[in-house]
């Protein structure tokens, strides 16, 4: 039989790893569940590994329960019992049976520990061994790799311990040499100290859960020792074979250090777990270790399980574990410190890349006001180089006036920062720099304290804002030029900071509103007449927000109390950076072109009115004429004709005949000319059956008689509208109609009426020659075209639109909007 020497196989259990064969451990539970956390893993390893398991349950768990845990468990996973099943021995004992016999494809076998141990109640040690024996046997005949056991010893009682204490250590020594693994569970409220200690002498190790937590407890001579302070220390510790590398433990510190589990670093090399970042620094490690046997300070990188690199110092020395030489390494992590070093170099090099590339001096004194650091910026500032050192102050003066007396910059931040025992200084001061320059700087100091409130230095900041300033001035006194002279322009203007405050009111607004700057910016609407507020402040608000210009029409209130009409126009002001500086205004009183407007409209709503009634009037006569010449005119001919037609039928006479012949020829042209001249003046069809059938009759007339294709198109889902809808309508669709005949030389003509949204849509299309829609419109208005006049005068007199589009050779499209009033 094959020894146990190098067949160590992996447990399924965290807190125990790898073990080799032979290994005999036990397990203390509380719960059903502590138990089943253990059993199961344990078994699905086993399964993995190719290895035959059996387990030997007692209360609480039974033979049905463990086998639904089992599927339960592997749910997901059926791979390990794909080629086999879960064979219930319930009643048999180790003695052979057909029962027990393998089926050829079994894996795991489960039978009860009354069954597998006792023989009508008694406990016999020889038959249980050779129960183990067959067991194994069959196991490895069939292909198996070895055997993988679990007894839970619950049913144990007074009578039976001390017999199976002595059968615990005989199956300790008959597991030496053989490929089984046997994990005992005992119930932790079923024995008592002397049980538990008794337990713990016969078997290699015991594992136990504690607050949540597994330990193992170490039998003496055991391979793998625990010391209490390996376990304890928070610095990372492994022991390994010198033999293999192969490690055979590892502290907690280490797994938590490198993010593994325990199962997989035991019985790994370092190199297979990859822990080396770099091969070069391994063989230097070993050739220290070769040489001088023990390896300090040795500096390296490292990578965890997650892949990331830790800067650790690895110490290492050769230690001895059950008699077997072992090599035991301890690994500081020193990552963070590393880091921390790197952060303050680069910290160091960039707070000099700041302090060089600073717009502004800055310099650093200690407590006895001697420069210790200075940037390129001051000595541009000071015109010269200032050296840090008070032995180089004669090389490096530099002086600013103030109340008549020079200080040198190396004691007025000890003299005001530190010996005032001020916290802070910001002033403007004027200099004298070292190449005689006079300039204004801001001159900004602090003292450097230490934690416990210690003065060691301070720091000051210099500015050069002579410029800034100057240019300040010159603003000043130019905007007070043009605030004097904006007073004497006869306009009212003011202006605002850029959130809208108004900052500068001009002589002649105040003189108008009889208001100071105060009291205008106090209440900013005041002036404004209580009408026009919301609509002028909403306006504001979304001009001034989008930073644009602000044009509108409103009455302010003068000194008198009396409202005029005002033109205000405000214009937002850019720097260079494209930044608003402020905004200005001007107020142009319109009051008379206000009232110009008001008279204007009234002369243009009487005129409208008067053309509504010139139209009316027209309508209504034509209306007259076109009913006297259907009913009076066509009367008389119709009898003229009837009796020429009665004196053409006379015999003889045949010339008389034949001029009464041709006088009912010209009497029938008569009546032609009639009824189209009814037709123009007012369509009986439009008054009897409505809009459409007046339009379409009339097109159809048209195009008879003009020899074009004409086509019309009515969506109306109403019956009659307004008379006055109806009359412009028809109207403008005559005259469009009638222009097109006498201009266009059209081909096709289309007439389309519409409802859209509560309006009648009129449109005319051809593709006749077109016209230049701007040249007609300006001659209509000149008197030389009336017909385009007249519609569009008649679209507007009842609420409309017109609108024409034509083109050269492209045809013309009239588009008339009529609102639609029911006829009710």
């Amino acid at each position: 039989m094959e020894t146990s020497s190098g067949a160590e196989r992996e447990t399924g259990l965290p807190a125990v790893g790898r073990v080799e064969w032979g290994a005999h451990f036990c397990h203390f539970y509380e719960t059903k569940q502590d138990l089943l956390d253990v059993v199961i893993p344990y078994f699905k390893k086993g399964l993995e590994n190719n290895e035959f398991c059996l387990w030997i349950v007692a209360e609480p768990l039974g033979p049905e329960e463990a086998k639904d845990a089992f599927k339960a468990a592997c749910a997901g996973g059926e791979e390990h019992l794909a080629s086999g099943r879960i064979e219930i021995i319930s009643s048999e004992s180790p003695s052979l049976s057909p029962r027990q016999q393998f089926s050829g494809s079994d894996r795991v076998d489960i039978v009860a520990s009354t069954d597998w141990y006792l023989k009508d109640g008694v406990f016999v040690v020889e038959r249980v061994i050779a129960g183990w024996t067959e067991k194994l046997t069959k196991a490895l005949g069939k292909g198996f790799s070895g055997m993988r056991v679990n007894a839970n010893e619950s049913w144990l009682t007074t009578e039976h311990w001390k017999v199976f204490s002595a059968y615990e250590a005989s199956l300790d020594k008959w597991l030496h040499n053989r490929r089984m693994i046997a994990l005992c569970s005992y119930p932790l409220n079923g024995a008592g100290a002397a049980q538990i200690l008794d337990i713990a002498h016969t078997h290699q190790f015991v594992i136990t859960k504690r607050d949540g937590h597994w330990e193992t407890l170490e039998a003496p001579g055991f391979l793998r020792p625990r010391p209490s302070v390996f376990l304890s220390t928070p610095v990372a510790h492994d022991i390994a074979r010198l033999s293999d590398g192969r490690i055979v433990e590892v502290n907690p510190a280490f797994l938590k250090m490198f993010g593994y589990d325990l199962q997989e670093v035991i019985g790994h090399t370092a190199v297979e777990l990859g822990l080396w970042a770099n091969a070069k620094q391994r063989e230097t490690y070993l050739e220290m270790l070769a040489r001088h046997g023990t390896v300090q300070d040795f500096e390296t990188q490292a990578r965890t399980k997650s892949g990331d690199l830790l800067d650790i110092i690895a110490f290492a020395a050769p230690v001895e574990v059950a008699g077997e030489p072992c090599l035991l390494s301890t690994m500081y992590d020193v990552t963070e410190r590393r880091q921390a070093e790197k952060a303050v170099r680069e910290s160091q090099q960039l707070l000099g890349l700041v302090l060089e590339t600073l717009p502004v001096g800055v310099a650093v004194m200690d407590a006895a006001g001697d420069i210790s650091l200075i940037n390129k910026a001051s000595q541009r500032i000071w015109g010269g180089p200032i050296a840090p050192g008070r032995e180089r102050y004669e090389q490096a003066k530099g002086y600013w006036h103030d109340t008549g007396q020079r200080i040198e910059p190396a004691d007025w931040a000890s003299a005001r920062a530190l010996t005032k025992g001020e916290t802070s200084l910001n002033e403007l001061i004027e200099i004298e720099t070292y190449d005689g320059q006079r300039k204004i700087i801001r001159n900004s100091a602090a003292p450097v304290r230490m934690a416990e409130g210690t003065i060691v230095g301070a720091v000051f900041v210099n500015e050069d804002v002579t410029d800034r300033i100057r240019a300040e001035e010159a603003l000043r006194r130019s905007e007070d030029e043009l605030r004097r002279a904006i007073d004497t322009i006869p306009v009212m203007a003011w202006t605002l900071q850029p959130d809208g405050v108004v900052d500068f009111l001009n002589q002649r607004w105040m003189d108008y509103a009889g208001l100071s700057l105060e009291q205008y910016v106090a209440d900013p609407t005041g002036p404004v007449h209580p009408e026009d507020i919301p609509r002028v402040m909403e306006k504001w608000r979304v001009q001034k927000a989008r930073a644009e210009g602000y044009d509108e029409e409103l009455r302010l209130r003068s000194a008198d109390g009396e409202y005029r009409w005002f033109l205000i126009r405000t214009a937002p002001l850019y720097d260079a950076s494209g930044k608003l500086i402020k905004w200005y205004g001007v107020s142009t009183d319109i009051e008379d072109r206000k009232r110009a407007e008001e008279s204007l409209q009234k002369a243009n709503q009487k005129l409208r009115g008067l053309s509504r009634r010139f139209f009316k009037v027209q309508e209504d006569e034509k209306r007259h004429l076109a009913r006297e010449l259907h009913d009076e005119m066509a009367q008389s001919l119709a009898a003229a004709k009837i009796n020429l037609q009665s004196a053409s039928r006379t015999e003889g006479h045949g010339a008389i005949a034949k001029n009464i012949q041709d006088s009912i020829t010209i009497i029938d042209g008569l009546f032609q000319q009639v009824r189209l001249l009814s037709i123009n003046l007012r369509s009986s069809l439009l008054d009897d059956l409505g809009l459409v059938p007046a339009l379409r009759s009339h097109l159809d007339e048209q195009a008879q008689r003009a020899g074009f294709r004409g086509e019309f198109v009515a969506n109306l889902a109403l019956g009659r509208l307004a008379p006055e809808i109806e009359t412009a309508c028809f109207r403008v669709a005559q005259e469009a109609v009638t222009n097109i005949v006498r201009h266009a030389e059209a081909k096709n003509v289309c007439l389309e009426l519409r409802l859209e949204a509560e309006k009648l849509h009129l449109i005319v299309r051809d593709d006749g020659r077109g016209f230049d829609v701007p040249h007609r419109i300006e001659s209509a208005e000149q008197g030389k075209s009336l017909g385009l006049l007249g519609m569009r005068e008649r679209v507007t007199l009842i609420g409309g639109e017109l609108d024409i589009q034509s083109h050269l050779g492209r045809g013309t499209k009239l588009h008339a909007f009529f609102p639609i009033n029911s006829k009710g």
